[in-house]
């Protein structure tokens, strides 16, 4: 363990050593292993644990905190003490250090269950703990593969937090984004680092003229469509040109099957890649007409695209604008291969945002627009709704601000086409209410016609986004 000092919050239990094979102290060459390599196993299918790796996490940037990270061995009997900083929240992990692969050395997310609800935290908010944090012994989550959680739920530990009771369940129930921190986990190696970034995409159900007619009262019409995966890098392996002329092989290989679909063609399926020989691949992108040879895509299979984002060398899945992945992501890990070599790995079937109905698993926001006399929209209010079973209820924004690094709505339109984006402000991470800084109205009387809205929130490098425009 490390870090805290006086101002450390202690967080201590025992692995449940009938459940998992519990290792005492590894050595140190088991530590120096590189962890990156082949096959494929399902995050949790190992059962070897030997530590227990605590990652404080920046929720403005969505990025694990890796430098800080907290790990501590296990004694015979499962036991662990971590001393943990009481400004961070954390991702708990257990370890199997000796695994010669990244999709074998974590075992399971150490989450904080609900025996009421049924749902865990993944993330802890110890910035919200007392001195101390007991889990009690710490066993595999029954119907949750990849969790394991201690004897003692949220509901005992809340005595344990400042947070009310309240505020932890709206925690659990909406912070699986934060399972996504594992990617940037087990892709970093020295300077060198892959991170996953995925946006869901909604449709709202109808253009913004439903706005001026007849406002929605809740979610309900609200339509999942699909997500987009950026594969953000800063790896020096990574040549653009080299890739927009098929000099090198990029290939990126999901664990089953996963259909390409046109937003703008009712959702009708125009492509697939899968794990059996049709990885999406840069053998059909071509360099665009702007002549840049660091920027190219594929507008033949509508797989793959590459730009350079601050610094970082992205590769896009799904493209070009309106192509989505459809459904939630499978479970399972996704390989990035270059010239034939795996260089990264990601589980991103942690991160479903629907249920088996498509009903959502995650709170969506529902303007409302103010408009003056001359047809001007003069503000927006914005309610965070969620999915509860049975209906649709509002989210109390301060109840899951903590979790969110920031939101927005834009408003697009006029001619030529502009746009207009706002994001929340200092005081909390979910906006509530913004107001325009250019003319807008929704019949064009005054200054642009609105076009398109679109409207979400940014958590853990994941984004939840929900669109109003024609064509869809």
């Amino acid at each position: 363990g490390g870090g805290g000092g006086a101002s450390g919050v202690s967080l201590v239990g025992a692995i449940d050593n009938t459940a998992y094979n519990v290792q005492g102290k590894p050595g140190v060459a088991e530590r120096l292993l590189n962890f990156l390599g082949g096959s494929a196993y399902a995050l949790g299918s190992g059962s070897r644990v030997d530590q227990i790796v605590a990652i404080p996490y920046d929720r403005g940037s969505g990025k694990a905190r890796l430098e800080a990270a907290v790990s501590g061995d296990l004694d015979a009997d499962g036991g662990f003490s971590l001393s943990l900083n009481a400004s961070d929240d954390y991702v708990i992990l257990l370890i199997d250090s000796t695994a010669s692969q990244p999709q074998e050395k974590v075992i399971a997310y150490v989450t904080l269950a609900s025996s009421s609800t049924g749902e865990s935290m993944v993330s802890v908010p110890v910035s919200h703990a007392n001195a101390r944090i007991d889990l009690g012994k710490v066993s595999p989550r029954a119907g949750h593969g990849d969790e394991a959680s201690g004897e003692r739920k949220a509901e005992d530990l809340a005595v344990d937090f400042s947070e009310s009771l309240d505020s932890l369940l709206a925690r659990a129930k909406f912070d699986d984004a934060y399972k996504n921190l594992v990617n940037e986990y087990l892709n970093t190696s020295g300077g060198t680092w892959w991170r996953a970034q995925v946006q869901f995409e909604w449709y709202g159900g109808g253009t913004p003229a439903i706005f001026a007619s007849s406002p929605p009262g809740d979610i309900s019409a609200y339509r999942y469509d699909g997500y987009r995966v950026y594969f953000d890098n800063n790896s020096s392996e990574m040549n653009f040109s080299r890739l927009c002329d098929h000099s090198d092989t990029l290939e990126i290989t999901p664990p089953t099957a996963v259909t390409i679909i046109d937003q703008y063609s009712g959702n009708n399926p125009i492509g697939s890649i899968d794990n059996i020989g049709n990885p999406a691949d840069n053998q059909t992108a071509g360099v665009n007409g702007t002549g840049n040879t660091n920027y190219c895509y594929d507008n033949v299979n509508s797989e793959m695209a590459f730009s350079a984002n601050g610094g970082g060398k992205g590769v896009f899945l799904g493209v070009p604008v309106g192509m989505l992945l459809q459904s939630n992501p499978p479970d399972g890990w996704w390989t990035v291969s270059l010239n034939g070599a795996q260089k990264a790995v990601f589980e991103l079937g942690a991160l479903k945002p629907v249920d088996a109905n498509d009903k959502p698993k995650v709170f969506l926001p529902l303007p409302r627009f103010s408009v003056d006399g001359a047809g001007k929209i003069t503000g927006v209010a914005i309610t965070w709704m969620e999915y509860t079973g049975a209906g649709y209820q509002a989210v109390n924004p301060a109840a899951v601000d903590d979790l969110v690094a920031d939101s927005f709505i834009e408003i697009g339109g006029g001619t030529p086409e502009t746009s207009d984006i706002v994001y929340n402000g200092a005081g909390s991470h979910l906006l509530t209410s913004a107001t325009p800084t250019k003319n807008w109205s929704f019949n064009g009387s005054v200054g642009n016609a609105v076009s398109w809205i679109k409207m979400g929130y940014t958590m853990a490098g994941v984004n939840y986004a929900v669109v109003w425009e024609p064509g869809r």
